[in-house]
C-alpha cells in the first residue's frame, strides 16, 4: 500500500495538500493505493494522483473504517488496474472535477447504509470490463439511512460484457443532478440498472451492445427530466419490471425528451406493478426490418402518455398492450408508421 490508517478505534488524520502522487505496483500480489481504517478517520487532499498496479487484484482508495471522511478536492485522479474506490460503513467521500480510469474491476463502489459519495461538478468514470458506479445500502445499521450518491455533469463511460454504467440497489438514493452522460459499450451492459431512487435532469444515455437497455428498473422510482435521451442500439429503451417499478420519463413542450431503440421496445411495462410515465416524448424504433414495437405493456404492466410522438420503420408497431395490460395515452399523439400497411 502507499498510504494507511491503522485499524481499530482511534482516528487517523492525513492531509496530503496539493499535487501529492501515489504509485503502488505489487507484481506478486495485492495492490492498494490509500486505506483508510480507523474509526472516524480522515483524509485530505487536492489534485491528488493514486496509480495502482497489482498483479493479482488492486484498489486505489479503500474507506474501510466506520464514519471516516475523505475530502479529495477538485481535480484529483484515481487510476487502478482493478477497482478504482471502495468506500463503506457509513463513510463519506467528496470530490469534484473528479476522475476514475480502471479496467476489470468497479469504478466506484457505494457499500451499507449511510454512506455517501459527492463528486460535485464535471466528474468522469471510465471502466473497461466492469460496472461504472455500483451502490447498495444492504449492510450495516439502517438507522444511518440510504446509501447515497450525487453528481451532476457527470460522464459514466464503461466497456465490457454485463458492464453497466450505474447499478442501483435497495436503499440506495442516486441524484445525477444535470447534463450527466452513461455511455456503455458490452453485450447486456444496461445503462442504468435500479432498485433505488433515481434523479435526473437532461441525461443522455447511450448503450450499443446486445441486449443492452437505456433505463431498467426492477424497484423503486427513477424520474428523468427534461432534454434528456436515451438511446439503445440493440435493446429497449425504457424499461420497468418487478415490485412497484416506475419509471417517470418527463419533457417539456420547449425541451422534449427522446428515445431510440434498435431493438424490441421503446418503452415497456413489464409487470403487474410496473409503471412507465411519459410526457412530451418523441419515441424512434428501428430494428432494421424486424419487429419491434414503440410502446409494450405485458403481464399487468401500465404505460402512461401525454403529448407523444412514435415513429416506427419497417416491421415495427407503435403501440402494443398485451393481456391485463393498459397503455394511457393523452393530448397531442402522432404515430407515423414507414409505410401505410404498418400497423399503428
Amino acid at each position: 500500500y502507499g498510504v494507511m490508517t491503522p485499524a481499530g478505534n482511534t482516528p487517523g488524520n492525513i492531509n496530503l495538500g496539493n499535487d501529492v502522487t501515489v504509485n503502488v505496483n505489487d507484481a506478486s500480489g495485492y495492490a492498494k493505493g490509500i486505506i483508510i481504517q480507523g474509526k472516524n478517520s480522515s483524509l485530505t487532499a487536492n489534485r491528488l494522483t493514486v496509480d495502482v498496479v497489482g498483479q493479482t487484484s488492486a484498489i486505489g482508495i479503500n474507506l474501510i473504517g466506520d464514519y471516516t471522511h475523505a475530502d479529495l478536492g477538485t481535480g484529483s485522479t484515481i487510476k487502478s488496474n482493478d477497482d478504482g474506490i471502495i468506500i463503506g460503513h457509513s463513510s463519506t467521500l467528496t470530490a469534484t472535477q473528479f476522475t476514475i480510469e480502471n479496467s476489470n474491476g468497479i469504478g466506484l463502489t457505494i457499500n451499507d447504509y449511510g454512506t455517501s459519495v459527492d463528486l460535485g461538478s464535471g466528474s468522469k468514470i471510465t471502466t473497461d470490463g466492469s460496472t461504472g458506479v455500483y451502490i447498495g445500502g444492504l449492510n450495516g445499521n439502517n438507522a444511518n439511512g440510504a446509501a447515497r450518491f450525487t453528481a451532476t455533469d457527470l460522464t459514466i463511460d464503461v466497456q465490457g460484457y454485463s458492464a453497466m454504467g450505474i447499478n442501483v440497489q435497495k436503499n440506495s438514493v442516486v441524484d445525477l443532478g444535470t447534463n450527466s452522460s452513461i455511455k456503455t459499450n458490452g453485450d447486456n451492459a444496461h445503462g442504468l440498472w435500479s432498485f433505488g431512487q433515481v434523479s435526473a435532469n437532461a441525461l443522455t444515455v447511450d448503450v450499443t451492445g446486445a441486449a443492452a437497455n437505456g433505463v431498467e428498473v426492477r424497484g423503486g422510482t427513477t424520474t428523468i427530466g427534461a432534454d434528456s435521451h436515451i438511446s439503445s442500439a440493440q435493446g429497449g429503451g425504457l424499461v420497468t419490471s418487478g415490485s412497484d417499478a416506475t419509471i417517470n420519463f418527463s419533457g417539456t413542450a420547449a425541451q422534449r425528451n427522446s428515445i431510440f431503440s434498435g431493438g424490441s421496445y421503446g418503452a415497456s411495462a413489464q409487470t403487474a406493478t410496473a409503471v412507465v410515465n411519459m410526457q412530451n416524448t418523441d419515441i424512434t424504433v428501428d430494428r432494421n426490418g424486424s419487429l419491434a414495437l414503440g410502446l409494450w405493456a405485458l403481464s399487468g404492466g401500465r404505460i402512461t402518455g401525454d403529448s407523444l410522438a412514435i415513429t416506427g420503420a419497417a416491421g415495427a408497431r407503435g403501440i402494443y398492450a398485451m393481456t391485463n395490460s393498459q397503455i394511457d395515452l393523452t393530448s397531442d399523439l402522432v404515430i407515423d408508421m414507414s409505410t401505410p400497411d404498418q400497423m399503428a
